[in-house]
């Protein structure tokens, strides 16, 4: 799916299962707990947090494509 898809009505979406798909353009540095992603739509993005120890995003992946689900 489309960030821009998402974020145009993220409530049709609440509880349901998605993928999406975008250029990591920022990781946390301190632990790999986040990643923004860059939408398809310009000055949108997308951000991901786990809670920290569950899942760790390289801190090198930045400008690698990554689907997220």
């Amino acid at each position: 799916m489309k960030i821009s898809t998402l974020l145009a009505s993220p409530n049709d979406y609440l509880d349901k299962k998605i993928t999406v798909a975008g250029t990591i353009i920022g990781v946390c540095q301190k632990r790999g707990c986040w990643m923004s992603l860059a939408s398809d739509a310009k000055f949108e993005k997308l951000r991901l947090k786990v809670r920290d120890g569950d899942m760790v995003f390289p801190m090198t992946a930045k400008g690698r494509k990554a689907l997220a689900t």
